[in-house]
């Protein structure tokens, strides 16, 4: 059964002059930024929000290049869930597959919204080519009914949250991960 108290669609517009106020003062805030932790080429693999595309991460890939890390790129057009990664996330692990053995090192995995559950979900899965899990704003752990975004995911992936492999997928994101994991929500 759906939560009744899912926000109202509205609050998300919100974000948007937010968003557009938080990359403006980004010049502001360059000093400290450009005196974070170097990442001596470590490799870094960014997964998109959903219903988007590698470029809604530019600033943060740009960002990490400029710290040191050797980032990799999504490059698989449009994130539409299971319509781009496959109903067992396939298409991703052979991404990741890719982007380790360029490396020929534990991948970082930065995951965004609906990106930081698919992470999650390819390093339960292949923990060995993982070094680390980030999720930024991505809700794991609560009822994913709860939030305004389920129904969006369901009509751009084609996949129900209800069907036995996404209960299957939403039990599992509960669980601790092997690697270490920092979730920013």
């Amino acid at each position: 059964m759906i939560n009744q108290h899912v926000p109202q669609r509205w609050l998300a517009w919100a974000e948007v002059p937010r968003a557009l106020f938080a990359m403006a003062n980004l010049p502001y805030h360059w000093t400290e930024l450009s005196s974070a932790p170097q990442g001596d080429q470590r490799p870094v693999f960014v997964i998109p929000v959903i219903g988007m595309t590698e470029r809604s991460t530019l600033i943060l890939r740009r960002y990490l290049g400029f710290l040191g890390y050797k980032v990799h790129a999504w490059e698989l057009g449009r994130n539409l869930g299971a319509k781009t990664i496959g109903l067992r996330n396939e298409r991703l692990i052979e991404r990741l597959k890719s982007v380790h053995n360029a490396a020929q090192r534990p991948v970082n995995l930065i995951g965004w919204n609906m990106g930081g559950i698919m992470a999650r979900m390819v390093a339960r899965r292949h923990p060995k080519l993982i070094s680390q899990v980030i999720s930024l704003g991505s809700p794991f752990a609560g009822d994913p009914f709860a939030i305004s975004a389920f129904d969006v995911y369901e009509r751009l992936s084609g996949h129900s949250l209800k069907a036995p492999i996404a209960q299957i997928q939403i039990a599992e994101s509960k669980l601790p991960l092997p690697e270490p994991a920092v979730s920013f929500y």
